[in-house]
This record gives C-alpha cells, sequence and structure tokens, in this order.
C-alpha cells in the first residue's frame, strides 16, 4: 500500500498536467522608445539595456561596453544584417559567457560589436543565440519571462499554436490584411520583437509591386532606422486590420518601406510583425518544435496609438533635439523644422526626451512649443495634437 501510494504521487502531476515549471524566470521592461530590454551578465558583469529581438541572428553589444569590459577582439571583420539596413562596420569578441541567472546562461558566444548609442539608449540586442537553446514564455501583463529546457513543456492552456519557419534565424508566420481599398492578401511575414516603430511594416519590393502608396486615402512621410543607423524614408498610415488564425486586430498603423538592403528589401516577405502588434499577446516561442503559442492578453483590445504631433525627437550632448517632422501636421505648417533644438513644451524646459515625448500625447489637445532656430533666436508655436492618419 506504501509502494502504491508513493508511485501515486509521482505520477499524477505528469499524467495530469503534462507540463514542466520554468527553470528560471526574468524581468523585462519596455523603454522610452517602445523596446524590450533586459538585465544580463556578461561574464561576471552586468549589462543593462539589452533589447531581446527575435529578428537579431547574432548578439550584438555596443563598442562602448567592450571597452568597459576590455573584451577581446578577434581580427576578422564581419557584418549585421538588419530589418532596414546592413552594418559592415562590424568586429566580433571573443567567445564569451552570458547568463540571464544562475541557470539560465549561453557558453561560447562571439558578439558582434558595433556602436548602437546612434539607435538610442542600447547596450546589446540578443535574439536567436537565447531563444534556440530554451523554450520561452513572454508575458506582457506581468512583464516577466519564463524559460523552460530546450525540449521543454510549458503549459499551453488557452494558447493558439501556429508553426512557423526559420529565415535568416527569424520565426516566420502567415497572416492575412485588408487594405484601405478592402484588397485583401496573405502572406509571409517576420515575427520581429526588435521591431518597435510600427505594428506592422511592409517590405518595400511589396510596397512596389503592389503600388501601396496609391491605395491609401491619407499618408504621412516618415522615417525608419535600422542597425546601420541610416535614417530612411519611410511614409505611414493606417490599414483596415491584420488577422493571425482566428485572432484579428483592427486599424493597425502601418509604415511602407523605403529600404534598399536589409531584411525589409526582401521580396520573399510582405513585411514586419512588429512589436507593438506582438505585445498584445503573451507568447510562448519554441524553436524545437517550430510553434508560437498566442493568447490575447489585457492590452488586445486596446486601440493602437496613432501619431498626433508628426514630431520625432533625439538625444544629443547639447540637449534634446527635433529629429524630423512628418508631413502634412501642424507642426510642419507652424515651421518646426528637423534640427531645432526643443527648448520647452508648455513653459517646462527639460533635458530628458521622455518627458517631452509624454508631453506629445493626448488627443485634442492644444500644446504650446519653444524651439531654437539656427541663428540663435527662440520661436514659439501652439499646435493641436490630433490623428495624422
Amino acid at each position: 500500500m506504501k509502494t502504491y501510494f508513493t508511485i501515486t504521487l509521482i505520477l499524477f502531476p505528469l499524467i495530469i498536467f503534462g507540463q514542466d515549471k520554468p527553470i528560471g524566470q526574468i524581468p523585462f521592461a519596455i523603454n522610452e522608445d517602445g523596446n524590450m530590454t533586459i538585465t544580463l551578465k556578461i561574464n561576471n558583469s552586468d549589462v543593462s539595456n539589452f533589447i531581446l529581438d527575435t529578428g537579431s541572428s547574432v548578439t550584438a553589444i555596443d563598442k562602448t561596453i567592450v571597452e568597459q569590459l576590455n573584451l577581446a577582439l578577434q581580427e576578422e571583420g564581419a557584418k549585421i544584417i538588419g530589418t532596414s539596413g546592413v552594418n559592415n562596420d562590424v568586429k566580433k569578441t571573443q567567445k564569451q559567457h552570458i547568463s540571464l541567472n544562475n541557470k539560465i546562461e549561453l557558453k561560447d558566444i562571439e558578439l558582434y560589436v558595433t556602436d548602437l548609442s546612434r539607435l538610442g539608449k542600447i547596450n546589446g540586442l540578443i535574439g536567436f543565440d537565447l531563444f534556440k537553446e530554451y523554450v520561452t514564455k513572454t508575458n506582457f501583463d506581468t512583464k516577466i519571462i519564463s524559460f523552460y529546457k530546450r525540449k521543454g513543456k510549458p503549459d499551453t492552456k488557452g494558447y493558439t499554436a501556429i508553426n512557423f519557419s526559420e529565415s535568416f534565424c527569424t520565426p516566420e508566420i502567415k497572416i492575412s490584411l485588408s487594405l484601405p481599398n478592402d484588397e485583401s492578401f496573405s502572406g509571409k511575414v517576420l515575427f520581429d520583437t526588435g521591431n518597435a516603430a510600427e505594428p506592422f511594416s511592409f517590405n518595400s519590393p511589396f510596397v512596389h509591386n503592389h503600388k501601396l502608396t496609391k491605395k491609401f486615402k491619407k499618408l504621412i512621410t516618415t522615417d525608419s532606422r535600422g542597425i546601420d543607423a541610416v535614417y530612411k524614408k519611410a511614409e505611414n498610415g493606417v490599414i483596415p486590420f491584420i488577422k493571425i488564425k482566428k485572432f484579428k486586430l483592427s486599424e493597425i498603423p502601418i509604415s511602407l518601406s523605403n529600404a534598399q538592403q536589409g531584411m525589409s528589401s526582401k521580396e520573399a516577405y510582405m513585411g514586419n510583425l512588429g512589436l507593438k502588434y506582438i505585445s498584445k499577446f503573451n507568447f510562448i516561442l519554441d524553436y524545437n518544435k517550430k510553434k508560437i503559442y498566442l493568447k490575447p492578453n489585457k492590452s488586445f483590445d486596446d486601440a493602437f496609438n496613432f501619431p498626433l504631433s508628426g514630431i520625432r525627437l533625439e538625444e544629443k550632448e547639447e540637449g534634446v533635439f527635433i529629429r524630423l517632422i512628418s508631413k502634412p501636421s501642424m507642426a510642419y505648417d507652424k515651421g518646426l523644422r528637423a534640427g531645432q533644438q526643443l527648448i520647452s513644451i508648455d513653459g517646462i524646459k527639460e533635458k530628458d526626451k521622455q518627458f517631452y515625448q509624454k508631453a506629445l500625447l493626448g488627443k485634442d489637445k492644444v500644446v504650446s512649443i519653444t524651439v531654437q532656430l539656427e541663428d540663435g533666436t527662440l520661436k514659439t508655436v501652439q499646435i493641436l495634437l490630433k490623428r495624422l492618419i
């Protein structure tokens, strides 16, 4: 009787539940630019602001961190192919040890060294090197990622399974969508948590082949920036919906890429599904089974954010500057231009880009913006924050 009882205790959870416990969990954050970031260790040193990027085939690190940690470099050069660009100015470190905690670790990882400061407050990118070794369960409600062994079985109850192919070490899935003129398309897209710009971006060959710019009633000019840190012209609009299996989200802000290199220039894909769309779901990524499991989270029914001011900002040592003004927009009509230094919004002066970005939110709000012109004089304008697309 004692033996029977003991065996029952051991087998019961295996038969009834059929899932594993995570071997570790780590928190993540969404930074001021909308990127998904974590802190990890390289050898024994903590490094923050590493972007979790399912579209990153290699692990990249900013050159200043390499200098701080005194990491040895290889002599041969390398290149990184990103979403909308190619960075040829890259070196590789000798093999390093990366850990997220004492149970989640990567051994003998070469780090690709480049200047990431041009992309914002980013110290590195990590993707395929991590996701190929572990099954991961990402929860945007709790901002926690759970890690399981490569053949681990997390609880998938309530999730919908989606098959994916592996393309350039990035998950490739199928979606369907509709254009404003009621045309519908289905095709392959990349599942890219490293794309924090728009919920969805059409690849440049698809834009050209289907003459997409003529199929939107309203577009605004903007830009996008890839791993090469070069800004490229793009146009933004709205499409009626995107559908993945049974999940349909409506009124989706999109961009029309004009990239000539990088993944956004590839004709094989319709486009790139970004973090703003992906983050509507908690998801499980399993490279061993080639499956993504999706489950709508608390933000699923929330509307997407739309551009209101047309102003994009960047931080420099001297302060916060206007990087881009979308056209058409009231900001452009009032004389605001790229390169002008932002002095204040509503009379409040800050050196923090994040403060100004928050001040430019709030539909149907009038804000007073003061900038410094090239000749040193100040110019103040008032604009109404309203949906531009």
